[in-house]
């Protein structure tokens, strides 16, 4: 009886899912069906976590986001259908960028998020490039380490070489308070920027690296 109690309740959850499961991480295909069924929920989930900083813009609409990601890493906790939570990458094979951490902007979400992000970072060739509170949340709170490659850093960054970020390897700076080792600056705009990478990526992965 409670086996059977027990499948009937996971049964439920499932059907009260659009990801089919609550409470786990689903890794969604941008292009796939379930992509199509979320996409219009991933881009709520992209304003609300970027409404305070001035928004997402390439992500804000369905056909930028499926432009701009491969696919969404997400979870659905609570007890309404749509996700909840999650973390969007775009999938180069063996190279893995991520690049937004979403959220519904409820406590709960957003207490989660952090985990979110450590556990996609954690798999093999997955990296993001952070800085200010993220770089302070996955270095201090969450223990991952920075790439101090600046060869494989530069390779990243710079997608192989297809586009030029005038990316200057810094190593140790004082310009933030976070520590670690892999800083580097790199244009942005009209300006420029103090970014890491973080994840779990090693030069072994990419033999054209020098």
């Amino acid at each position: 009886m409670k086996l059977l109690f027990e499948n009937w309740r996971k049964y439920l959850n499932e059907q009260n899912s659009k990801l089919g499961s609550k409470n786990q991480y689903v890794d969604v295909d941008s292009n796939s069906q379930l992509g199509s069924e979320v996409e219009d929920d991933v881009v709520e989930l992209v304003k609300t976590a970027y409404q305070k900083i001035g928004g997402f813009p390439g992500l804000e609409t369905t056909s930028g986001l499926k432009n701009s990601m491969t696919n969404y890493y997400l979870m659905d906790f609570d007890d309404d259908p749509e996700p909840d939570v999650g973390m969007l990458y775009y999938d180069a094979g063996d190279n893995k960028k991520a690049s937004a951490v979403v959220h519904d902007g409820s406590k709960e979400a957003r207490k989660i998020a952090p985990a979110t992000m450590k556990s996609l970072l954690s798999k093999p060739g997955y990296w993001v490039e952070v800085s200010d509170a993220p770089a302070h949340i996955l270095i201090n709170k969450m223990g991952m380490k920075p790439v101090t490659d600046p060869e494989l850093v530069k390779y990243l960054v710079n997608f192989g070489g297809k586009r030029d970020t005038e990316l200057e390897w810094l190593g140790d700076t004082d310009t933030n308070k976070i520590g670690g080792s892999g800083w580097y600056k790199r244009k942005h705009k009209n300006g420029t920027i103090i970014k890491t990478v973080i994840g779990n990526i090693s030069r072994d992965m990419f033999p054209e690296v020098k």
